[in-house]
C-alpha cells in the first residue's frame, strides 16, 4: 500500500462534496460486537444496492470489519458506552472510508504498520491474530490516521473495480 501516514503526516484524504452518483453513506453506531456486525450487514448491502460488485463490497467490509472491532476491542477495551461514527465517501474508482471514535489513541498515536506473519510453522504455533493491520493496509490506496482532542480520526481508500 502507498500513500500511507502516520500521525502529523499528509493531510486526511478528502473527496469533494458531490463526487460520484451517490451521496455518502453514514453511520453513527455503539461501539459493541453487534452493533459492529449489524453496521457491517447494513453497509454490504447499501453499496451493493448502489451497483458496486461483490467484490469490492467484500473488500471494503473486510476493511471495515478489522477497523471496527479494532476499535471496540482496543480503543474502548470493553466499555460498553464508546461510539463511533462511519462515513463512506464514493468518489471515481474508490470508496474514502472515515472512521472516528472516542476511545483510547494507537498506541505512539499512529496507525500499526502491520506486516505479514510468518506462516511456515508448525500448526500449534499458528498466531491467532496480529493481521489486521496488515490486511487494511494490503487492501487499501492511502490511509491517515491522527489524533485530535478525546478522538481518533482514520481515513482509508479503498480503490474500486465497479463504477456505480
Amino acid at each position: 500500500m502507498s500513500g500511507s501516514s502516520p500521525a502529523g503526516g499528509p493531510a486526511p484524504l478528502s473527496a469533494a462534496a458531490g463526487t460520484g452518483r451517490h451521496p455518502a453513506i453514514e453511520r453513527r453506531l455503539g461501539a459493541t460486537p453487534q452493533a459492529v456486525r449489524q453496521t457491517l450487514v447494513d453497509i454490504t448491502h447499501t453499496l451493493g444496492e448502489r451497483g458496486y460488485s461483490s467484490v469490492d463490497c467484500d473488500g471494503i467490509e473486510a476493511v471495515l470489519a478489522e477497523i471496527l472491532n479494532n476499535i471496540v476491542e482496543h480503543a474502548y477495551r470493553g466499555r460498553r458506552d464508546g461510539w463511533i461514527a462511519l462515513r463512506l465517501d464514493p468518489v471515481p474508482g474508490a470508496v474514502i472510508c472515515r472512521v472516528t471514535d472516542g476511545g483510547a489513541p494507537m498506541p505512539g498515536d499512529t496507525a500499526p504498520r502491520g506486516r505479514p506473519r510468518d506462516l511456515d510453522v508448525a500448526a500449534a504455533d499458528l498466531p491467532e491474530g496480529g493481521f489486521g493491520w496488515f490486511l487494511i493496509r494490503e487492501l487499501s490506496q492511502q490511509l491517515h490516521y491522527d489524533r485530535t482532542p478525546g478522538q481518533n480520526n482514520l481515513s482509508v481508500r479503498i480503490a474500486t473495480g465497479s463504477a456505480p
